[in-house]
């Protein structure tokens, strides 16, 4: 048998290694614990000892049981896979970047179906362990997440409102003649004028969310259809990716991005 490989089950996250392969062979090195006010409530967890405290459950947990080898515990890759998430609390963590947390540099396409199968596998079995009662698909989540899928993206702490909130380099905050629209480009979050009176957080897709930041940073110039990305790079694929982003954003006379005629579109800026 493989050192590190236990024949667990699944839930189990069966690959483990010493806290002192992580912090450079030093057995005395003092606990460190990651904290995150999370929508829930605080989540923490110890990297050295692997003890989780979730605001869903209550008490205190090891994602799978403590064991020792040679005196010392091990710390599964479940815990990895958190504390990745926790040392980046606004930041959407890819299926690439959650595997090599939990199993180091890969050597196989972070592409493959899978890759990204293992990484949601992983991601639901860790759901689990933390309390939350449902498991989410895509951007819809339920009142009892911790954790949130991002469409096509990865995961994160952020719920859709916090996204919102967050103060971040890719948080763009653009006035229109109808009210502000704020984007998170990172979580493919936005808000419109138009719904709900930009209290509502709505999911886009990457390429919707590509085609606002062109458009949130232009400073209300003209975008000309050839320099806005579509899926085949046709007038016809254009002009339905404008048609989905408005549609999303509650534009439904184009009021919001208006059409420059045989040029390209706009988002107008305020006064």
């Amino acid at each position: 048998m493989r050192e590190g490989f236990s024949y667990q089950s699944a839930e189990a996250f069966t690959f483990h290694q010493k806290p002192d392969d992580r912090s450079g062979g030093s057995a005395e090195t003092p606990p460190t614990v990651l904290r995150h006010m999370t929508n829930r409530g605080e989540l923490s967890l110890d990297t050295r000892t692997g003890l989780v405290r979730s605001p869903l459950l209550p008490n205190d947990i090891y994602l799978s049981e403590p064991h020792e080898s040679w005196g010392r515990k091990y710390i599964s890759n479940g815990e990895r896979a958190l504390e990745a998430l926790l040392r980046n609390p606004t930041r959407v963590l890819d299926d690439r970047t959650i595997l090599e947390a939990m199993w180091g540099k890969l050597s196989y396409d972070p592409d493959d179906l899978v890759t990204r199968n293992n990484a949601k596998h992983c991601i639901s079995i860790l759901r689990k362990k933390l309390g939350e009662e449902r498991i989410q698909r895509g951007t819809k989540h339920g009142e009892n997440s911790l954790i949130y899928a991002v469409q096509s993206r990865g995961h994160t702490f952020l719920s859709p409102e916090s996204a919102l909130e967050v103060d971040h380099e890719l948080v763009l905050r653009f006035t229109t003649p109808l009210g502000e629209i704020v984007f998170n480009y990172e979580s493919l979050v936005t808000s419109s004028p138009l719904v709900a009176n930009g209290k509502t957080p709505i999911s886009i897709t990457p390429q919707e969310g590509e085609l606002l930041r062109i458009f949130t940073t232009s400073g209300g110039k003209i975008i000309e259809s050839p320099k806005i990305p579509s899926e085949y790079h046709s007038q016809e694929q254009t002009k339905k990716l404008v048609q989905r982003l408005r549609r999303k954003l509650g534009d439904t006379d184009a009021r919001l991005i208006r059409t420059a005629r045989d040029v390209g579109y706009q988002l107008p800026i305020a006064d």
